[in-house]
C-alpha cells in the first residue's frame, strides 16, 4: 500500500519523518510524512510491551511499528498559525498538538507539513472540486438530474458499498453526490446551451482514501435523443457501460427558457 499510487497525488512519495510526542520530552510515537497523508506510529507494544525503546538508535531498521491512528490525510488538515514550539492542526474539526524532539526538528516538521499541507489541497480541489457554471451564461434550457439510486455494482465482494459516488457533468460544469451507500436521491441543476448537442456525463466510482478511485461504469446521455422520446418529465434506468455491470436510476426535467418550446433535430 505504501508503495502504491495515491488518490490524488500520483506516486505515494516520503517527505519526512521524525519522532513525536503528545507531551514535551516524551517518543512515544513516529510520524511519517507522506506527500498526499500524515501516518502516525509508535512501536509494536504486543512485541516490546512497556520496555523503553529508543526509536532513535541504529537498531531502528529493527524496530518493528504498529499503527497508532487512522492515518491523516493532508487536505483535510489546517494548520494553525503562528505556532512554532509545536505542531498543531485540526483535521475534520479536532484539534491536534503533537511535539518534535528538538526545535530544529520541530522547525523541519512544520516547514514540510506546511508545504505538503498546500500541495495536497491545492491538487485535491482542483481534482475534486464541484465546478460552478459561469453565471453569464445563457441557455435554451434548464436540466434538473434527480440521481436517485445506483445498483448491480461491480464492486469486490470485500468492498462496502458506503463509498460510492456519482459524479455528472454538462458543459463544464461538474457536480457530485454525497459518498455513501449509492440511495443518493440528490438533485443536480445545469443551464444547457445548446439542447441539440448536450450530452451529459455520469459516471459511478468507488471511493478511496489512500489509492486512486475506481471507475464502476459510465453512461453519455444524449439530450437530444432524450427529447425524442417524449416530452418529460423522464425516469430512466441508465445501464453503465465500460463495467461488468451496473445500472443508475434518474429522473430528468428539462425547463425550456422563453416561451417557445425546444425541438430536437432529428
Amino acid at each position: 500500500m505504501l508503495n502504491s499510487n495515491t488518490n490524488y497525488m500520483g506516486e505515494r512519495r516520503l517527505v519526512y519523518s521524525g519522532g513525536l510526542s503528545k507531551t514535551r520530552g516524551a517518543k512515544e510515537l513516529w510520524g511519517v510524512l507522506f506527500n498526499d497523508s500524515l501516518w502516525l506510529t509508535r512501536p509494536d507494544r504486543g512485541r516490546y510491551g512497556n520496555k523503553p525503546i529508543d526509536i532513535d538508535s541504529r537498531e531502528f531498521d529493527h524496530i518493528k511499528f504498529e499503527h497508532y491512528r487512522e492515518p491523516f490525510l493532508l487536505n483535510d488538515i489546517i494548520l494553525s498559525e503562528h505556532t512554532t514550539d509545536s505542531i498543531q492542526f485540526t483535521h475534520k474539526d479536532k484539534p491536534y498538538v503533537f511535539h518534535a524532539v528538538s526545535e530544529a526538528q520541530n522547525k523541519l516538521w512544520l516547514d514540510s507539513l506546511s508545504l505538503c499541507v498546500n500541495e495536497a489541497t491545492s491538487q485535491y480541489n482542483r481534482l475534486y472540486q464541484t465546478m460552478a457554471p459561469d453565471p453569464m451564461l445563457k441557455g435554451q434550457a434548464t436540466l434538473s438530474l434527480r440521481v436517485v439510486e445506483a445498483g448491480e455494482l461491480a464492486l469486490p465482494v470485500e468492498d462496502k458499498q458506503n463509498s460510492v459516488y456519482a459524479q455528472i457533468s454538462l458543459g463544464g460544469h461538474v457536480q457530485r453526490t454525497p459518498t455513501s451507500i449509492p440511495k443518493w436521491d440528490h438533485t443536480m441543476h445545469f443551464v444547457v446551451k445548446d439542447v441539440n448537442s448536450a450530452k451529459v456525463n455520469i459516471t459511478v466510482h468507488k471511493a478511496n482514501k489512500y489509492s486512486p478511485n475506481v471507475s464502476l461504469g459510465k453512461f453519455d446521455l444524449s439530450l437530444s435523443k432524450l427529447l425524442r422520446s417524449g416530452s418529460g418529465p423522464w425516469n430512466k434506468r441508465l445501464i453503465l457501460t465500460d463495467a461488468s455491470s451496473g445500472v443508475v436510476n434518474v429522473s430528468i426535467t428539462l425547463r425550456h427558457h422563453g416561451s417557445a418550446s425546444i425541438v430536437a433535430h432529428r
